[in-house]
């Protein structure tokens, strides 16, 4: 998620810790976990924050023509997107 919406360092580091957040709490919920009456409120910031995550996505996907491209055909076309995405100078508009 993070390589796929920002090219900034600064914003992939901030969007990779928003995620890896919101999969910690995925995974205490989905594993049988309570959580604690204190978590509610980052859960409630880490839901919006997901929400706005994912219309950043969807809005690039159908803005973005490579990135169209690379989610309508297969997995190596998709890996191929990913691989340009990570070691590359960015993405190629």
């Amino acid at each position: 998620m993070a390589v796929f919406l920002s090219d900034e360092p600064e914003d992939r580091v901030r969007i990779y810790r928003q995620v890896k957040t919101a999969y910690g709490l995925r995974s205490k919920v989905i594993h049988g976990d309570v959580l604690k009456q204190s978590k509610l409120a980052e859960l409630l910031e880490s839901s919006l924050g997901c929400d706005d995550l994912l219309r950043q996505a969807i809005q690039k996907a159908s803005a973005d023509k490579e990135a169209r491209k690379a989610l309508g055909g297969g997995n190596e076309d998709l890996d191929r997107y990913f691989f340009g995405l990570l070691f590359a100078q960015g993405p190629k508009e």
